[in-house]
């Protein structure tokens, strides 16, 4: 889309690891983690690439051509991703449509994950078939939501007599299919990481019984939960920039925020320490990671089963 750069370390081998961002429910914060991410693996010296699936919005896209928009008026030395987009698909049958986007999208996951270190895809706020197609060939999946059981219904619908889960919603049914899918056709696993964002600083009731249900969940689904972001204006007024809390020298140059304020630091704690958290095999932690998931996939030749949840 436009021209990228970034520190260049040695490639990893074999092909990128893909980090997708989904979620049906909008305004879960799935851009907002997407980019920050992004942002932070950039200035690590990663190559990344960006995939934006969300065509209307374009939310991701419009932050990083804002970020190069900035750095050329400003003068400013920062890393930037290959960002990609995807033109609609105009055709007369659906079914010829479907096909037309489903070869566009293998096509460009191919050359970013030959020629980037890790490749993070946006979707949008909705089931589609781009959307589903990201999903089954995801390395990592997360699943942001708020802290709160309007959100947790994406995932499950809760029992309100026992608060047990009664039944998975339609998105968890679809991850389900795109981690049988993964295993079938790549004979790998799919990690799934819910990241809880908004967390209130002070325990509630409300919190308390979201935690327990995310909890009991994670245990029959077979996902994994961290700590996301929490409400910070920070996060919301970089964006016109194309900057990020992780942009700390750009921001001091610009003299946007002071090298000592909180809500900048504890931004940045939270970042680092979601990044962390969803160990990517982007360092040696990471790497050894990998290397015992895929030793549990080959599980039929180590001669234990693996959970059906996870297949």
């Amino acid at each position: 889309m436009f021209g990228w750069r970034c520190a260049r370390k040695a490639r990893q081998d074999g092909p990128a690891h893909l980090l997708v961002c989904g979620n049906e429910k909008g305004g879960s914060g799935k851009s907002t983690l997407g980019l920050h991410i992004a942002t932070d693996l950039l200035n690590k010296g990663l190559r990344v690439g960006i995939i934006d699936l969300d065509i209307r919005q374009q939310t991701m896209a419009r932050f990083f051509a804002y970020r190069a928009q900035t750095a050329a008026i400003k003068s400013l030395s920062i890393a930037h991703p290959r960002v990609e987009t995807l033109a609609p698909v105009r055709r007369d049958r659906v079914s010829d449509v479907a096909h037309e986007e489903r070869c566009a999208l293998f096509r460009l996951l191919l050359d970013m994950r030959n020629d980037c270190d890790i490749v993070i895809v946006d979707t949008p706020g909705a089931s589609t078939n781009l959307s589903d197609i990201a999903h089954s060939q995801a390395d990592t999946l997360i699943t942001p939501m708020n802290d709160s059981f309007v959100d947790f219904d994406v995932l499950g619908r809760i029992d309100p007599v026992s608060g047990g889960l009664e039944n998975t919603s339609q998105y968890t049914d679809t991850v389900r299919q795109a981690r049988r899918e993964r295993r079938r056709m790549h004979g790998a696993m799919l990690d799934w990481v819910v990241v809880r964002n908004r967390q209130s600083t002070f325990s509630s009731r409300n919190e308390r019984k979201v935690d327990s249900g995310l909890r009991q969940l994670a245990m029959q689904l077979g996902f994994r939960l961290a700590d996301g972001i929490g409400e910070r204006v920070v996060y919301r007024e970089l964006f016109p920039l194309g900057l990020t809390v992780m942009d700390a020298e750009a921001l001091y140059e610009l003299n946007v925020c002071q090298r000592n304020s909180p809500s900048h630091l504890a931004a940045c704690r939270e970042i680092g320490r979601l990044v962390r958290m969803l160990r990517l095999p982007v360092d040696e932690d990471g790497r050894q990671r990998l290397v015992a998931r895929q030793a549990l996939c080959g599980a039929e030749t180590l001669q234990f089963p693996v959970p059906e949840f996870l297949a």
